[in-house]
């Protein structure tokens, strides 16, 4: 719930939605809503869109997102700190470790206004080859930003 409770206090004058495939991380994000008294954040169970309900269809300003980006082969390099922490399939997207920022890529801009956009964290390895990805999809824009540190980790696609 960090990055609901984070817009909310940050745009006022929307509605939040955050979702999660995972009932344990909605209850941990239910709790930290409620203790913020943020009434403007709403959430829901399910696998990326499916948990949004059909009537923000086509309506939504702006979708972000903190998927999985971590490939199989990367776990064994991770630090204990993440990896012995985090649930394996809030870190690890698949084989290639960009599968979730693809299926993202894929299927944000029918829940986009026009001009909406989709932002994902990613790691730094990935940020070329995703955002020719978000192009080759026909996003009118897409491009990367880097974190505090310098380094390439959020990836921006607008729709046309």
């Amino acid at each position: 719930g960090a990055i609901a409770l984070a817009l909310d206090a940050e745009l006022p004058d929307v509605m939040v939605w955050a979702t999660d495939v995972s009932a344990e991380a909605l209850d941990v994000a239910r709790a930290n809503i409620a203790g913020c008294a943020a009434i403007r954040v709403r959430t829901a169970a399910g696998s990326w869109f499916d948990a949004l309900p059909d009537d923000v269809r086509g309506r939504l300003e702006l979708i972000v997102s903190n998927p999985p980006y971590i490939a199989e082969s990367e776990v064994p390099e991770l630090p204990q700190e993440v990896a012995g922490y985090e649930p394996r399939h809030a870190l690890v997207s698949g084989p290639t470790g960009t599968e979730a920022l693809e299926y993202l890529l894929a299927h944000a801009r029918e829940w986009l206004l026009p001009g909406g956009a989709l932002v994902c964290e990613l790691a730094p390895h990935q940020a070329d080859a995703m955002v020719a990805h978000a192009l080759g999809l026909a996003w009118a824009e897409a491009f990367v930003r880097a974190d505090l540190a310098g380094r390439a980790r959020v990836l921006v696609a607008r729709a046309g």
